[in-house]
């Protein structure tokens, strides 16, 4: 609702959309039908910045205290802040380990008691995790209905998923800037003659080396031999 403009009112719930466009709306002034746009220096207006009125966030949150009640129970879920998701693959190092978590009757482990993965399996990824209890869980090889239209369904589902807590670590911690074990350093990329006044060093940058006036004028170029025909010829002088 704080970024959305009206245009878009059909991502969020039906009964909230009348906010966005219904004159009598009291947030009716943040979602401005003409606004100016700051080009900037830049080409096109999708590059712009579109100056719109700052959201004042305390009235936002007055007006929608009463649509709340009109969330599904799916939509209550997602409107609030949850743990992360861990998707894990059945051809990980750590499927097996954690494909423990959804055996019936043998599980203990709970968002309160939750298990620590071993960084040798995890190829070194550190946190707690615990069962998923939404019904995003599916058995390896069941199908997995899109959660989006347009979108092919999962027909040999091979993942499970975990929630998942990163470490916590005190305020005043001090992470230690220093290599890792077994760190391999690069060799030097600087030769002797890079350090030649004559011959200044310029990086490699990994794109293939163009005379600066195709960069600058090729627009232009195009441009003047489409007004001239094909048949004739067109080069920038210097």
């Amino acid at each position: 609702m704080a970024v959305f403009p009206s245009q878009s009112r059909q991502f969020i719930p039906i009964e909230w959309q009348p906010l966005m466009t219904a004159k009598e709306s009291p947030i009716i002034d943040f979602y401005p039908s003409n606004f100016c746009v700051d080009l900037n220096g830049k080409r096109y207006e999708w590059q712009g910045v579109a100056l719109l009125p700052f959201v004042d966030e305390k009235r936002l949150h007055r007006t929608l205290e009463h649509v709340y009640a009109t969330l599904t129970n799916e939509e209550r879920k997602r409107n609030k802040r949850d743990y992360d998701l861990l998707f894990i693959h059945s051809s990980h190092l750590c499927y097996d380990y954690l494909k423990q978590l959804y055996i019936p009757g043998e599980n203990t482990v709970t968002r309160k008691n939750p298990l620590e993965l071993p960084t040798m399996l995890s190829e070194g990824m550190a946190g707690y995790v615990w069962p998923d209890d939404d019904d995003r869980i599916k058995p390896i090889g069941e199908q997995i209905k899109a959660p989006l239209p347009n979108c092919e369904d999962i027909i040999n589902n091979q993942i499970i998923c975990v929630k998942y807590r990163d470490l916590s670590f005190d305020d005043d911690y001090i992470f230690k800037a220093k290599l890792l074990e077994n760190v391999i350093i690069p060799q030097a990329t600087l030769r002797p003659r890079d350090y030649d006044q004559r011959t200044p060093f310029q990086p490699n940058l990994g794109f293939a080396q163009r005379p600066q006036y195709q960069r600058d004028f090729a627009p232009a170029h195009r441009f003047i031999r489409h007004s001239m025909g094909s048949q004739q010829s067109y080069q920038p002088q210097l």
